[in-house]
């Protein structure tokens, strides 16, 4: 009832959100986020812009493009 009444987090919920907050503050590599139910657990902003690659290939491609449009900032 205390639980309820306050609004809080369920124990898992709170391990899942603490395990998922240090992936917020970090670049991610992670196969983990092709499965909805983790990028629910991450920042909107970086769920925004959270990109997945089928291969590895598409990755690196990807990252080389990403560097280069940096370049003109």
């Amino acid at each position: 009832m205390y639980k309820s009444s306050k609004n809080l987090l369920s124990r898992s919920e709170w391990y899942c959100h603490q395990a998922f907050r240090a992936l917020n503050q970090a670049a991610v590599i992670d196969e983990r986020l092709r499965e909805e139910r983790s990028r629910a657990f991450i920042s909107k902003w970086l769920r925004r812009n959270l990109k997945v690659y089928d291969n590895f290939k598409l990755s690196i491609e990807g990252l080389k493009s990403f560097f280069e449009d940096a370049k003109g900032y």
